[in-house]
């Protein structure tokens, strides 16, 4: 976990839900600010519906707060941008 990044998400304004699922990102993040858990993976650690994950990745993307690359055959990248 990048702890220097889930501090700096407590400081930023947003809905909980993206919050919640920004800081499960935070969690999974190397040194670098890269993770690649599924959408299934971040609905389990956060209790909402993986339908509910990508809506909150959506908004946390148009807030330049994270981009995603796709991966052959393999969950995206997601590369945190705080």
């Amino acid at each position: 976990m990048s702890f220097s990044i889930g501090k700096r998400v407590w400081a930023i304004p947003m809905p909980a839900t993206d919050k919640l699922v920004l800081l499960a990102l935070a969690h999974y993040a190397d040194d670098k600010g890269q993770c690649w858990p599924s959408l299934d993976k971040l609905g389990r650690d956060t209790g909402l519906h993986p339908k509910s994950v990508s809506r909150c990745i959506r908004r946390l993307k148009k807030r330049k707060l994270i981009e995603t690359k796709r991966r052959m055959n393999s969950s995206s990248v997601i590369l945190l941008k705080i």
